[in-house]
Order: C-alpha cells, then sequence, then structure tokens
C-alpha cells in the first residue's frame, strides 16, 4: 500500500458527462467522503448534442491545460468506453502525455472486447498507446484481463482489477409490500432485456406481484408489449429519472431482474444488492466476480425465458427466500462493492502513479 503523502494530490476523473453507468460509478467517486489526500474534479468530455460535442470537447481539452500549468492537475483517470469514447480518449491521453500528466485508464465497456477486434489494423495500432503509456489499466473484473494482456499488449502487473463501487444504505426497509414490486433499471433495449422480463412475467400471473420498468430507450415499444400481454395494471413503464426517483424504487421494491446479454459490470446490479434487494441477473462479464448463484442471488442465461421465468416464481412464492439473498447480497457489496472501499484502492493507486512519475 502506498504511503499518503501530507499534501493533496489533485486528480482529474474525466468522464461523458451524461446519463450512463460511467458517469454515475464517476459521479459516486468524485462525490465520496473517503479521499483523505485527494482532490477530484470533473471533466466532461462528450457534448449533449452532436452540433455540441466538438466545443465541449475544445472546452475540456483547455480546462485541463489551464488546470495542469496552474498546478491543479497531478494525475488524470481516464475513463475510456467503446466507439466515440476511445477516439476522444486517445486524443485527450495525448494531451496529457505532453502536459506530463501521468495518468491510469480504466475500461467501462461490456463491449469493448468486440470493438476491439473490429477496428482495423490502423485503428488498434493508434489506440494502444492509450493504454501502454498509462500507468495502470484498471478493469472492472478478472474476466477481462486476459483480453487486455494479450490483445491490447498491457503487461500483466499493470493491469489492476477496480470494480465499480456504490453507496450502501446505513438502514434498509426491514418490511417491504406485501405485493412485492419486480424492477428493471436501465435502457430499455435489446441488449439489457427487457422483452425477456415482460415474456417472463407474463409466465407469473398466477401470481401476486406489481413491475415498474424504469429507463429510457424503447420506451413506447415496451408499452405496446405490456399492452399485447395485458399486464396493463400490473407493469409501470417509465422513462428516464432523475436520481431520487431511482433511490425510491430501489427501497420500494422486492426484487430487480437484469437479464443482461451484454455488461460489463451493472451499477443498477450493485445498487441494487447494496439496497437488499433479491436479484436474478446474468452471469456476464465482471457480474461472476459479484454473482454467487443460490446465495447471493440467481442466476440465468441470457435470452432463457424459462429459466427467467423460474426464477421469478421462486422469488414471487418465497419471502423468506428473498431476505436470504438480500441479506448476503448486501453482505458482499458491503465487504467488496462499497464506495468507502473502492475509492481507498482508488487513492493509493493515484498516489502510487504520482510518485512513479516523480
Amino acid at each position: 500500500m502506498t504511503r499518503l503523502p501530507s499534501k493533496k494530490l489533485s486528480v482529474g476523473l474525466l468522464t461523458p458527462g451524461l446519463h450512463g453507468g460511467v458517469d454515475e460509478a464517476a459521479r459516486y467517486v468524485h462525490e465520496s467522503d473517503t479521499f483523505e489526500q485527494t482532490r477530484l474534479k470533473m471533466y466532461r468530455t462528450k457534448g449533449l448534442s452532436v452540433p455540441k460535442a466538438p466545443f465541449r470537447f475544445a472546452f475540456t481539452m483547455t480546462q485541463i491545460c489551464f488546470d495542469r500549468f496552474r498546478g491543479h492537475l497531478d494525475v488524470a483517470h481516464v475513463n475510456v468506453s467503446a466507439k466515440g469514447s476511445t477516439l476522444r480518449k486517445v486524443l485527450l491521453s495525448t494531451l496529457l502525455r505532453l502536459l506530463g500528466v501521468p495518468y491510469v485508464v480504466q475500461i467501462h465497456s461490456g463491449r469493448y472486447q468486440q470493438f476491439w477486434n473490429s477496428m482495423p489494423k490502423i485503428g488498434r495500432i493508434c489506440t494502444r498507446p492509450l493504454f501502454h503509456n498509462a500507468s495502470r489499466t484498471l478493469i472492472l473484473g478478472h474476466t477481462f484481463h486476459d483480453f487486455v494482456t494479450d490483445e491490447i499488449g498491457v503487461d500483466a502487473e499493470r493491469v489492476v482489477v477496480v470494480p465499480n463501487g456504490v453507496p450502501v444504505p446505513a438502514t434498509i426497509p426491514q418490511q417491504r409490500s406485501t405485493i412485492p414490486t419486480v424492477l428493471f433499471l436501465g435502457r430499455l433495449d435489446h441488449n439489457k432485456g427487457y422483452q425477456d422480463v415482460l415474456a417472463a412475467l407474463d409466465r407469473c400471473t398466477d401470481l401476486d406481484w406489481s413491475a415498474v420498468l424504469m429507463g429510457n430507450g424503447e420506451t413506447e415499444q415496451a408499452k405496446e408489449l405490456v399492452e399485447q400481454y395485458g399486464l396493463s395494471e400490473r407493469v409501470l413503464i417509465k422513462g428516464w429519472t432523475d436520481r431520487l426517483l431511482v433511490d425510491k424504487a430501489l427501497q420500494n421494491s422486492a426484487i430487480l431482474v437484469s437479464p443482461s446479454r451484454l455488461e460489463a459490470l451493472s451499477m443498477t446490479l450493485l445498487e441494487a444488492m447494496a439496497h437488499g434487494l433479491a436479484c436474478v441477473a446474468t452471469p456476464v462479464g465482471a457480474h461472476t466476480d459479484v454473482l454467487a448463484n443460490e446465495l447471493n442471488a440467481l442466476t440465468v442465461q441470457p435470452g432463457e425465458i424459462d429459466q427467467l421465468s423460474k426464477a421469478l416464481r421462486r422469488l414471487l412464492s418465497s419471502p423468506d427466500l428473498r431476505h436470504e439473498l438480500g441479506s448476503a447480497a448486501r453482505d458482499e457489496i458491503t465487504r467488496w462493492f462499497s464506495i468507502e472501499t473502492v475509492c481507498s484502492r482508488l487513492e493509493n493507486l493515484y498516489h502510487q502513479t504520482f510518485s512513479e512519475s516523480s
């Protein structure tokens, strides 16, 4: 463990600045009071619309230069996803190197390996310096280790597993509604599996339950599907909502269902487990580091409606099973994935990165 100096380190968090999981993870880090000798600042790298994106990017580059020259940027934490995010971070990492700012880079996309393999050879050649020049490459789970070392070519000793962290509520409801609420949180699209959720719920109509699906994307298609299944009186489709309403939904729900086909490490899953919900989820991406089937969750394979409906029926029929899995899930998050645990690791990595570059 790195011994922290008495002087505070100024660290910049480079993140899109929109409403996705990357921003949620960065926001929790930025707002954490765990850091003892680190001062954090967020740099938004993506505009809210395509026409504004170049101006936002240019403004962020100017901010970085200005802060570096004032002595207010010692280390950068570069959060990267697929597609345009990679291009922006390649350019920004080049700027950081020119300014003499050491950085760590963290991969957040569950589809990054597919994206990497789809790039032309010249694209991979231009992207490798983003990772090779980083002090450390951070990955969300062990499942991504071989890809980063074998295909991107990062030295194994410079690859570090640092998962997303979430706040763990001090207290959770001891008794939830007698009629359990099933919650889906995330983008309404094929990859996240909302159609699978509705199909599985359609097989559970003989049981008492209600359901809420919250997220942007295919909201109108989801509402039409609810009508087709005849579930309008039980299922509520909501668009993207604010943090307060999400927290309220987590407090009022009994079950989270997360049947993603592709995922890095779902913030929604971690938050639900921290709130003590019984979770049904797919063991994709770094979920394999979090989920223990029958111990802290029920796992199902992506796209398997039969498995999903059977898992939901078990939870809907058994308050005891819901409580058992929810308690174990909360313990798992408290021990390994709390924002305090993650930020403590990050602070040591930031200071180690700075000391190695000095």
